[in-house]
């Protein structure tokens, strides 16, 4: 039998795994998109589960680098969770809302930290897949440019300071915006 990591369904599960990391970068800020995101979201988990759990390259990639400034990322991402549960533990004043921030925000967080670093990994063996993240980020911006010249000619001004309330990320705070880009 073939190692996984030779046939085309390996290939296939990097392919959907770039795909699913593109769309959410491009869809992450976006208003009412929530649905689309909670599915890719598991899907993303299951596919990247499947694709550690199947790969020797993506397992020979890890043991090859063991200096801990390659780990970084990971390590600070790991330190950001630790301090959530840390803040919830011993600094909460509202535990009921903490805890629904814990089942959904930061449940989709941690999400979003796995397919990025799995995806990450693919990239790491197939430098050439990096565009398509690129892709991502890229469509997302130009929903926007769109959005707003469909805005312009609606209204006839190049400068609408109302925009930021009707735009397709609804009023959501910079962070959100910053986080996408």
């Amino acid at each position: 039998m073939k190692p996984v990591e030779s046939n085309r369904f390996f290939s296939a599960l990097s392919v959907a795994m770039i795909f699913i990391s593109s769309v959410l970068l491009a869809i992450w800020s976006i208003k009412n998109t929530i649905a689309l995101r909670n599915i890719l979201l598991i899907s993303g988990v299951l596919i990247g589960l499947l694709i550690l759990k199947n790969n020797r390259r993506l397992a020979q990639l890890i043991s090859n680098r063991p200096t801990c400034s390659q780990f970084t990322p990971l390590i600070l991402a790991a330190c950001m969770f630790i301090w959530v549960l840390l803040h919830f533990l011993f600094f909460s004043q509202d535990e009921a809302l903490q805890i629904q921030e814990l089942r959904s925000t930061w449940l989709r967080v941690l999400q979003a930290c796995f397919i990025g670093g799995v995806t990450g990994l693919i990239v790491g063996t197939n430098l050439n897949r990096s565009k398509f993240l690129w892709l991502g980020i890229f469509s997302s911006f130009l929903y926007l440019l769109f959005d707003y010249i469909l805005a312009h000619i609606d209204s006839g001004l190049f400068f609408m300071p109302d925009y930021y309330f009707s735009s397709p990320f609804g009023n959501k705070i910079n962070t959100v915006l910053m986080g996408n880009i």
